[in-house]
């Protein structure tokens, strides 16, 4: 009884010891990992960039000077003059495009849905294609065609709750959709 007494006071030692000492070796991880706020927004990277992928921007943090920004032609510097993070907006998608074989030029765009949605970038319902809708879960093709087709006809949404506008989504399914947008 003794024996077995001084084995669960030493194993609660060891315990209580092991916890005090656990915090000193733990470290957190680093600040970048985690940045947010208006200042700090994720931008797609795609072709003619090297190397491409999505990059995540400060308001400090100037296009032309970035190494994250280069492009994988020299020739093709000149494009990202005057390119400046700032005015890059969060989701959005840079490209250089071969127009005729001797020009090109930056062409802007938006990161899909399904990229936009695993890093955490707000939907907006102005902001998606077809194919976009389509990759939403509750949303199949030919209503994805119905939300795009009312979009054209009648103007952007200017915000979910608009959607209502579209024949056969109802308040049930944009309360679904709110997590995204």
């Amino acid at each position: 009884m003794q024996r077995g007494t001084w084995l669960l006071i030493a194993v609660v030692l060891i315990i209580f010891v092991a916890h005090l000492i656990r915090g000193r070796f733990v470290q957190p991880a680093p600040d970048f990992l985690f940045a947010s706020g208006p200042e700090v927004r994720l931008v797609e990277f795609g072709q003619g960039f090297c190397p491409a992928g999505v990059h995540q921007l400060f308001d400090d943090h100037r296009g032309q000077n970035a190494k994250s920004l280069t492009v994988c032609e020299d020739r093709l510097q000149g494009l990202l003059k005057g390119l400046n993070a700032a005015l890059l907006r969060h989701g959005e998608k840079i490209e250089i495009i071969d127009v005729t074989g001797q020009n090109t030029e930056l062409a802007s765009s938006w990161m899909s849905a399904a990229r936009r949605i695993s890093l955490g970038i707000p939907l907006h319902p102005d902001r998606m294609t077809l194919e976009d809708w389509s990759d939403l879960p509750g949303i199949g093709e030919k209503t994805a065609a119905k939300i795009e087709d009312n979009r054209q006809n009648n103007g952007d949404f200017g915000g979910l709750e608009a959607l209502q506008r579209v024949r056969g989504l109802g308040s049930k399914r944009i309360d679904q959709l709110k997590k995204f947008f």
